[in-house]
């Protein structure tokens, strides 16, 4: 089935009970829509039993890319919580952070190995940020989309989608790498402590 490239709006929860509308234009329309008729044709749920700190994600339409959140220590101004896309191709890991700031999405904070024993967070309004910085969604299994900073034991989000990660990672990374525009969906829960990339 086609799906237009124009334009889709997807309902994204903001609070209980409160909706909003985004628009999403091009291709990352097209690839929500395409999303939303996939899940409806293979339904899921929104499953608890493993927190968010040990989910790990594949990317759905190329496992070269998988992803997942990391426990962290607290910091001043940032969760304790990290998020890492590994590309088995170059071996890498990229490292972010997540904040609300100003923005009505949430953002990922480009930062540095955070399991370096050196490693501290950089600072709000700048410090070392290699792949600087990228809006991120989370989703459940019907696609409502969650405006809401990830707290450890939390549920985990079904979906997560970052649409500025291919440009990031062409303009950006060191050497450059491409990826699609593409969701990562859950793929499995890490043991408590592993190192599981």
């Amino acid at each position: 089935m086609a799906v237009s490239s124009s334009v889709w709006t997807p309902i994204i929860r903001e609070g209980p009970g409160t909706h909003a509308r985004r628009a999403i234009a091009g291709p990352a329309g097209a690839a929500f829509a395409t999303a939303i008729l996939a899940s409806l044709l293979s339904p899921t749920v929104w499953r608890a039993g493993c927190p968010v700190e040990r989910a790990r994600y594949r990317m759905i339409h190329d496992d070269r890319f998988s992803a997942g959140f990391y426990p962290i220590k607290k910091y001043d101004m940032w969760p304790d919580l990290a998020f890492f896309v590994r590309s088995k191709s170059t071996a890498r890991t990229f490292w972010f952070l997540f904040t609300s700031g100003s923005s009505e999405y949430l953002t990922l904070v480009s930062t540095t190995d955070v399991r370096d024993k050196t490693w501290s967070p950089p600072d709000p309004d700048g410090g070392l940020r290699p792949l600087g910085d990228t809006q991120v969604m989370f989703a459940a299994s019907r696609y409502v989309f969650i405006v809401t900073v990830p707290e450890r034991k939390s549920l985990r989000p079904e979906y997560v989608l970052l649409p500025d990660l291919p440009d990031a990672l062409a303009n950006r990374a060191k050497p450059p790498e491409s990826a699609p525009l593409d969701f990562f969906k859950f793929d499995h829960c890490a043991a408590p402590g592993a190192p599981d990339f």
